[in-house]
């Protein structure tokens, strides 16, 4: 049996994502610095993060997903963040394939 009223624990990946949409929704700068984020990121309730040092592992998720061209974290100053647009989760899931209809042949 499970127990459904547990809640669904958060990654950090999801936390930063969710730190970053908030600023940029609430902020006329949209970048943020990385101890901002930790910080935020770190009051997230039901966070998955373990061990001693979750900052360390904030950072390195950052710094890391940077490297990659369509990863959800961009660096766009020294130590600051934002959302990256052409992040992979920004890109709209492509709708289930439908059948081509048959085109009526050219008289």
């Amino acid at each position: 049996m499970s127990n459904d009223s547990t809640p669904r624990k958060v990654t950090a990946r999801e936390a930063i994502t969710k730190v970053l949409v908030k600023n940029e929704a609430t902020s006329k700068k949209n970048a943020m610095k990385v101890p901002a984020i930790i910080e935020a990121v770190l009051k997230t309730r039901n966070l998955s993060l373990t061990g001693d040092n979750k900052g360390q592992t904030v950072y390195s998720i950052l710094y890391s997903d940077n490297k990659k061209a369509d990863g959800d974290f961009k660096n766009v100053g020294k130590g600051l963040f934002i959302l990256n647009p052409k992040r992979k989760s920004a890109k709209p899931k492509p709708a289930a394939a439908k059948p081509a209809a048959a085109t009526p042949a050219a008289a």
